[in-house]
């Protein structure tokens, strides 16, 4: 299994930003609920259809905004939890059997092409027997 620091680094990054939005939503669903609170304390002995339905879509907003909040803080649990599972990374190797001339190794630098069929060892000789097929990484 191979395991590199670039990945790791990225993974803490989706960490810290699903931890951001989740603290975000909470502090929204705070306020939805003070809102409704408000809304309520505001109500009064004999209150109106109107105020009683401003009060009950007050409540509504709250419950949504907290339940966003929970799914956020699921989520943001999930990615912390992931960071400390094993990566797999996917190589996918291929030859050009039918144009030798293109044999040679592809280099690359942080995900970068830097020389494209670079021959190296026993292929600078111009000897395709022994080496021609070989794969590198």
């Amino acid at each position: 299994m191979y395991s590199s620091n670039r990945f790791k680094r990225r993974s803490e990054q989706e960490v810290e930003h699903a931890k951001k939005a989740a603290r975000i939503a909470e502090e929204k669903a705070r306020e939805e609920e003070s809102k409704a609170r408000d809304a309520e304390a505001k109500l009064g002995e004999q209150p109106s259809k109107e105020a009683r339905l401003a009060v009950r879509q007050t409540q509504q907003e709250a419950g949504q905004a907290r339940d966003q909040a929970k799914i956020l803080k699921t989520v943001a649990d999930a990615k912390e939890r992931s960071l400390r599972e094993p990566k797999t990374l996917a190589f996918t190797f291929g030859l050009n059997i039918t144009n030798r001339s293109q044999d040679g190794m592809f280099i690359y630098n942080c995900s970068r092409l830097i020389k494209m069929y670079e021959r190296v060892g026993p292929q600078q000789d111009g000897i395709t027997g022994p080496c021609s097929g070989v794969l590198g990484f």
